[in-house]
């Protein structure tokens, strides 16, 4: 997410990688500030990953007070993942302040439009005629009352999945 080229990957940059913690940035705000969950954030490490890198991402969780633990499950097995399990329990056993993005009894397009503007930072939603449709086919057959899910690019924030170190939605 920092604009590393994928051929370059397994050599250290970490003005990349300041760059990709933006991205990190946003997940941890979504889950902890829009969600009120507590956050664990695992690192999957690879041999490849350098001291630096990772002591550059530890501090700048720490500086968040976002534990983090560095996975090594592919080395290690699952002893690699005992710290990372340790982790989410300690923060499991923490109070939350958890909060919905929308309420149920919205309409399904308020549903929609609640979770692109505060998850992703979408100015607004566009629907087509087609999508508009579907949506009232949904409404009259089934309920209003259930949560929406909404799938797009793992990638980035952006609607552009090339476009990996955007954290707002250009939609």
């Amino acid at each position: 997410h920092g604009g590393q080229e994928k051929n370059n990957i397994t050599e250290e940059n970490l003005e990349c990688l300041k760059e990709g913690i933006k991205n990190l940035n946003r997940h941890i705000e979504n889950i902890k500030d829009k969600f009120g969950l507590n956050v664990v954030v695992a690192v999957n490490k690879f041999s490849t990953d350098s001291k630096n890198e990772l002591i550059l991402l530890k501090n700048e969780l720490k500086n968040k007070s976002i534990p983090m633990s560095i996975v090594e499950n592919y080395e290690k097995g699952s002893l690699g993942t005992i710290d990372l399990a340790n982790k989410v329990l300690n923060e499991c056993e923490k109070k939350n302040n958890f909060k919905y993005i929308y309420d149920l009894n919205d309409s399904v397009i308020e549903k929609i439009n609640k979770v692109a503007t505060k998850i992703y930072g979408a100015k607004e939603v566009e629907y087509s005629k087609e999508a508009i449709e579907k949506i009232g086919k949904i409404t009259n057959e089934i309920s209003e009352n259930y949560p929406v899910c909404i799938a797009k690019t793992q990638y980035s924030f952006s609607d552009d999945d090339k476009n990996l170190n955007q954290t707002v939605c250009t939609y």
